[in-house]
């Protein structure tokens, strides 16, 4: 009888380690990529009520409980005048809006999207009442994200990288000079003129400093974009290293 309880016991005590072992090696993994499709009609009349969709996908299977969804539209030259509407689930992992267009012009149509840990912001134009395309002024080239200014992310990789070998990653993040503690931030990672992107979920350590590991597979040069979120925070930036 003794035997048969301290088998059991060492069954369960065997069982808990696998599990906890599973546990703490899931912060390391990369995950894919949350796919955020946007459709915008290309044209559409002065007083139209105009349908916005984006779907949302990961590896394939559709987001139907994606945490944030929301369209942010705004006049070419006027983006400090965005209106800024919430999206709804229809099914499928798809998200829409309308919204009615009482003046004349090039509009632009972003949406924010937010899931599982990770922010994509995919954007479109669109032509309402036939207008002359005039300069684009949709500033693209400056917008990093909301609240941008206050936030500020220190990013350095290790100088050596080898393709094989686990390497671990330090972002300390900081917004209006104190560090940003409690926020999600992501590595999205991809090669340089490859189409596949994946993500790193970074594990806090202290005071807003995030750490998170992962193997590149190959050699060459890499962009990688620290996405940084906490309320009304979201602020991406790019970097750039190389594996040997």
């Amino acid at each position: 009888m003794k035997k048969i309880i301290l088998l059991l016991f060492t069954a369960a005590v065997l069982a808990a380690c696998g599990q906890t072992d599973n546990t703490s090696s899931s912060s390391d993994e990369v995950v894919q990529s949350i796919k955020a499709d946007l459709k915008v009609p290309e044209n559409a009349g002065i007083g139209d009520k105009v349908t916005f969709k984006v779907s949302v996908k990961q590896d394939g299977k559709a987001i139907e409980d994606a945490d944030e969804v929301k369209f942010e539209i705004w006049k070419n030259g006027a983006k400090n005048k965005s209106d800024m509407i919430e999206a709804e689930h229809t099914s499928g992992g798809i998200y829409v809006v309308k919204k009615t267009f009482d003046q004349k012009g090039i509009y632009y149509v972003q949406s924010h999207v937010t899931a599982n840990q990770m922010h994509t912001m995919p954007k479109k134009k669109i032509n309402i009442g036939n207008a002359k395309a005039n300069k684009d002024r949709s500033g693209e080239k400056h917008e990093h994200g909301h609240h941008h200014s206050q936030t500020k992310v220190n990013f350095n990789p290790p100088e050596t990288i080898t393709a094989g070998k686990k390497t671990t990653f330090t972002v300390n993040v900081s917004t209006k000079e104190k560090p940003l503690q409690n926020g999600s931030v992501t590595l999205e990672i991809w090669q340089e003129n490859q189409d596949k992107h994946q993500w790193l979920n970074m594990t806090e350590q202290s005071g807003g400093t995030y750490k998170g590991k992962t193997t590149f597979d190959k050699t060459g040069a890499y962009q990688i974009k620290v996405h940084v979120k906490k309320d009304d925070i979201h602020y991406h930036k790019v970097f750039k290293t190389k594996v040997k």
